[in-house]
């Protein structure tokens, strides 16, 4: 009986020894779990793709002039589709923008007129927007490279040669550009002013012609050559209702314009 017991302890001893091993491996394994550094293992990464945050343009509004262009970018994603649409929540095209080139993280935009339309990127079967606001191009007005005593001695000597109202813009204009052409030769003065009242050669001068207020006329005109040049050839210096100089270029009403 005594033997019976005894072997009957062991037994249990035996048993109880191999679930304290198994219960100190088991509590082994888990320790080694939460103790692993980061590997950078696939799972890893893709529990980071799926938490980045995604923008285009860094979420803010991009403001174009019309004709300009600039390139948007996509953050936090690759390999999107992009649509220019009339609508945040929608792909419906619109002329306000268009995409002028694009790749996948990335599109140029040119505004086209202005208005407000938006860049949408896709990623999958999510879309993310970034509103394009295109403003009026900015003024290409001329900058003005005349002097008003300069308008006002062209546009006198416009009126006083050539005034008449039947006389045409075109017959004006080169009046005035021999003017200009006889300030870059040599033979004459380089100012307006002294070509014009060089001696002997503008019979408004001492006719009392050139004191007239001039027409609307002559000074849209004086302006015209001012602002654009001369019409017509630089080496025509000469200008009257006879032929002089070495040959004539052009009759224009009642003037010849000679070389």
């Amino acid at each position: 009986m005594q033997r019976k017991i005894l072997k009957f302890k062991v037994e249990i001893k035996m048993k109880c020894n191999k679930l304290v091993k198994l219960f100190v491996l088991l509590f082994a394994m888990i320790i080694c779990i939460t103790i692993i550094p980061e590997t950078g293992l696939t799972t890893d990464n893709i529990v980071y793709a799926a938490t980045k945050t995604i923008k285009v343009n860094k979420g803010a509004t991009k403001t174009l002039s019309t004709g300009a262009s600039a390139v948007i970018k996509l953050s936090g994603a690759k390999n999107a589709k992009w649509y220019i649409s009339s609508k945040k929540e929608s792909n419906k095209s619109t002329k306000v923008a268009k995409i002028s080139s694009k790749e996948s993280t990335s599109v140029k935009v040119t505004g086209l007129k202005k208005g407000t339309c938006y860049l949408r990127a896709k990623v999958k079967s999510k879309y993310y927007t970034c509103k394009i606001k295109v403003t009026s191009s900015k003024s290409t007005t001329a900058k003005k490279t005349y002097t008003d005593y300069e308008l006002y001695l062209l546009s006198h000597l416009i009126n006083g040669e050539a005034g008449s109202s039947w006389i045409s813009d075109a017959e004006q204009r080169a009046v005035g550009s021999v003017v200009l052409n006889r300030m870059k030769d040599k033979r004459y003065p380089s100012t307006m002013e002294g070509v014009i009242y060089q001696k002997g050669q503008y019979a408004c001068t001492w006719d009392g012609n050139f004191a007239k207020k001039p027409s609307a006329r002559a000074i849209k005109n004086a302006k015209y050559i001012l602002t654009n040049g001369s019409t017509i050839p630089s080496n025509v210096v000469f200008q009257a209702q006879f032929v002089q100089g070495r040959g004539i270029w052009s009759k224009i009403g009642n003037h010849y314009f000679c070389y």
